[in-house]
């Protein structure tokens, strides 16, 4: 037999064979027999590994001992026929018991409640135009949807989260105003936002954020502003990212949090804007604010800004508080509001499911599923007709109606905690099947067709909602008074469901947490689970905080969170959010870790690396070819995400190795030599063929890299190899 791998024709490598004794895998058996075992490329165990020509080469063996009258051989020989139909059919078989153990791991880990995860949608930022017939402005409700081209032509459908208004009127101004000094009203001064968002960013209320700075809008309109106004707020890109969040017993106490005032300028009189919806964190992060607006909005001048033009003018102010850092805005957009890249489904009859074939008792309840998967986790509710659980005379002595569906059943991670009174049932989101209780673990679904009703969920997810910028102009829902729609910035976030191979990684892990961060390990793996963050790695280091580098602190634990990279603009170094650290802070400390542990996160340090390739190619290969793939290949393997030897990420902290880095580079068939590899690490050149530190618990952000093909290719080779 030979070892199982993508070619089962060859031989087992002698080297993949366990001794039994010493350093025996958790498989095999112990009970002395001097027994040896195959390993797979995933290193688990082979238990037949036949292929087709080995099992008729077996076969042909026993023929002498069992039927010697039959001597024939030939492919016309009726034996010899059935002796390759048996392989052809024996080596499926092989092929299923030798998944047994996969099989295993994965039973085991459903178990114990480790399932891939879900799909994640993305977030797009829809700017609408008004026509000329809006007037003062129309109400567009939360669930209008939007249209972009996505992968293989299909449609990525948005949908806006919030209530939102768009009128015809234009921003025109922006201006910045310091804090008044006694009675006199402080200065106001007109700013533009140039190109670059991080040489020409905007600081709303000055470098140093002091209450009484503020904000000012200029709006010019045909007419009065009436209902509302929906701005977009874009925050520009922070090297090294937001500061640091800290939560527990011994972190720093809190600042008092800023606190922002909205008014319009009604002539010469302000009168309050009341804030509807704020996603930016009082303008710290990009987002949207939704606000309500006085009617009677005149056109004036803000006092002191006499050099202003006259115009509907909106201030934001900052009364009180302070900010970590102060805020830094590349754009504002009016009428733009925030869209998730997904699509409501709404009173929708479900339908029978296969029976699961893990169920083998008949335990499980009733399943049924939606036409229409992956459905966004936490999104679907449900009610059924004849509910045995339902009261048998409602409260207000009204029956269910066709808007009022009576008791909603919800969703829970599973079955087996739920009491035989409790209206729930289990999803799975990526194929949208529901299974219901039994009567002992969750109330048992009546008999009937038709009565189990969604009465809403999303559906929807993964990176192809992340649409590129300008693309999502398709109108799919028609409301009076808006002409047209948009998305000035590319889609963000957006994440496919969890690959099998990376369950299996993670879920050892997460059976071995228990659901509490204790160690290290624990930090790092809970907190890409925390709710409301998008983090893609983590990195956790004990009794290190970010801001005392050099010190060992009892006590902390210092996360360093990597986001999914998703932004051009980053280029390879995605820095997480303020959001995203207070998100996985606030869910280690309150939830997850023990009393008295201080959980410090943080935006990894990122080094930028630029590199000099010269390559020397085989006879005949593709120059250009060539230079791309070395060029793409080296940023890919210092990628802080998909990086390393591995794949998962380049190390933190790792260094640059020059013999790595140019193993990496031969791994191209074409390329015979590389004659120079030269670094420069944060504008310092690095001598050739030297190693390069990095700093602790820093990562790569990789810069210019440029590849060149050498002429006498064969001089250099043999240079090369001199050396």
């Amino acid at each position: 037999m030979t070892a199982h791998g993508p070619d089962r024709s060859t031989a087992p490598d002698p080297s993949a064979r366990l001794a039994p004794g010493a350093d025996e895998p958790w498989w095999t058996l112990s009970a002395g027999a001097a027994r040896t075992a195959l390993l797979d490329a995933d290193g688990r165990p082979v238990l037949l590994g036949a292929a087709r020509d080995e099992l008729v080469a077996a076969l042909r063996a026993r023929v002498g001992g069992f039927t010697p009258d039959w001597t024939g051989t030939g492919p016309d020989d009726a034996g010899d026929a059935l002796l390759r139909l048996f392989a052809l059919m024996a080596e499926a078989v092989a092929a299923r018991v030798d998944r047994l153990p996969a099989k295993l791991l994965v039973e085991h880990l459903r178990i114990a409640g480790v399932s891939p995860l879900p799909a994640a949608p993305a977030q797009v930022l829809l700017r609408l135009t008004a026509t000329a017939s809006a007037g003062a402005g129309v109400q567009v409700p939360a669930g209008f949807q939007a249209g972009a081209p996505g992968e293989g032509g299909a449609e990525v459908v948005m949908e806006t989260v919030d209530d939102m208004w768009v009128s015809p009127a234009e921003l025109t101004s922006l201006a910045v105003g310091r804090p008044a000094t006694g009675n006199l009203p402080g200065p106001v001064d007109e700013v533009t936002l140039g190109q670059d968002p991080w040489a020409d960013g905007l600081l709303p209320f000055g470098a140093h954020s002091a209450p009484g700075s503020a904000l000012w809008l200029g709006f010019t309109a045909p007419e009065a502003i009436e209902g509302g106004l929906s701005l977009a707020f874009v925050a520009a890109p922070r090297p090294g990212g937001p500061a640091a969040a800290a939560r527990g017993a011994v972190a720093p106490p809190e600042a008092a949090p800023p606190q922002l005032r909205w008014s319009v300028l009604d002539g010469d009189t302000f009168r309050a804007a009341d804030v509807v919806v704020d996603h930016t964190g009082n303008l710290a992060d990009t987002g949207t604010v939704q606000l309500r607006l006085p009617t009677g909005w005149r056109p004036g001048r803000p006092p002191g800004g006499a050099q202003l033009p006259e115009a509907r003018w909106l201030r934001v102010r900052l009364t009180t508080g302070t900010y970590a850092e102060p805020p830094w805005l590349a754009a504002v957009l009016p009428h733009t509001v925030l869209a998730s890249a997904v699509r409501t489904v709404r009173d929708e009859v479900l339908s029978p499911a296969p029976a699961d074939p893990r169920e083998q008792d008949g335990g499980a309840g009733v399943r049924l599923r939606v036409a229409t998967a992956p459905v966004v986790p936490g999104s679907l509710t449900v009610s059924v007709a004849d509910d045995p659980a339902a009261p048998l005379f409602p409260v207000d002595g009204a029956a269910p109606t066709a808007h009022d569906p009576g008791p909603v059943w919800r969703e829970v991670p599973d079955l087996v905690l739920a009491g035989p009174a409790d209206r729930v049932f289990a999803l799975d989101s990526d194929t949208g099947v529901l299974t219901f209780g039994d009567g002992v673990h969750g109330v048992a679904l009546p008999p009937g067709v038709g009565n189990v009703r969604a009465v809403s969920y999303r559906t929807g997810g993964g990176r192809q909602g992340a649409v590129a910028a300008d693309t999502a102009t398709v109108l799919r829902t028609a409301v009076p008074g808006v002409a047209s729609v948009t998305n000035p910035l590319p889609g963000t976030g957006g994440t496919d469901t969890e690959p099998f191979g990376a369950t299996v990684r993670r879920g050892a892990a997460e059976i071995r947490t228990a659901g509490r961060a204790v160690t290290p390990a624990d930090h790092a793996l809970l907190a890409m689970r925390a709710p409301g963050a998008r983090i893609a790695r983590a990195h956790a280091v004990p009794g290190h905080h970010p801001d005392h580098p050099g010190a060992r602190l009892p006590g902390i634990v210092g996360l360093y969170l990597v986001p999914p990279d998703e932004d051009p603009a980053t280029a390879g170094a995605p820095p997480p959010s303020a959001g995203d650290l207070e998100a996985v802070t606030d869910h280690l400390t309150r939830t997850l870790a023990p009393t008295g542990i201080t959980v410090v996160a943080t935006a990894p340090r990122y080094v930028r690396v630029d590199a000099r390739i010269v390559l020397a190619l085989v006879t005949g290969a593709d120059r250009a070819a060539a230079v791309r793939r070395a060029e793409d290949g080296l940023r890919r393997f210092l990628h802080p995400l998909a990086g390393g030897a591995d794949g998962d990420g380049w190390p933190f902290g790792g260094p640059l190795v020059h013999t790595a880095l140019a193993r990496r580079l031969l791994t191209d068939e074409e390329v015979a030599a590389v004659p120079l590899l030269t670094l420069t690490v944060d504008g310092l050149p690095v001598p050739p063929c030297t190693d390069t530190p990095l700093p602790a618990h820093a990562l790569v952000r990789v810069g210019r890299v440029t590849a060149s093909v050498v002429t006498n290719t064969a001089a250099n080779i043999t240079a090369q190899k001199g050396r």
